[in-house]
């Protein structure tokens, strides 16, 4: 995983010193760590924001949807002002 503006060692090609515990930490990521520490789960779960997925980078597609329609189910935010819609296409 890439991470802008963090450097971790590395175990996907080449091995560095750490990189196979760096890496091991990552798969231990649970549903709340990802609440806690990320911020694109913080803005969907306050519904300032949908969710959206490219590839490669779906790897929470599916927990972000959780977090998006617990935010609708709660009329949070924006779902607050409009509970119909706060955005085109809010299918989830």
């Amino acid at each position: 995983m890439r991470i802008i503006g963090v450097n971790t060692p590395e175990s996907s090609t080449t091995t560095e010193p750490y990189g196979k515990e760096a890496g091991n930490n990552i798969k231990e990521i649970t549903k709340e760590t990802i609440t806690k520490y990320m911020f694109n789960a913080h803005l969907l779960l306050e519904s300032y924001g949908q969710p959206y997925t490219s590839q490669p980078d779906s790897k929470y597609a599916e927990t972000f949807i959780e977090f998006a329609r617990e935010a609708r189910e709660n009329e949070k935010g924006l779902w607050n002002i409009n509970p119909e819609s706060t955005t085109k296409g809010a299918d989830f």
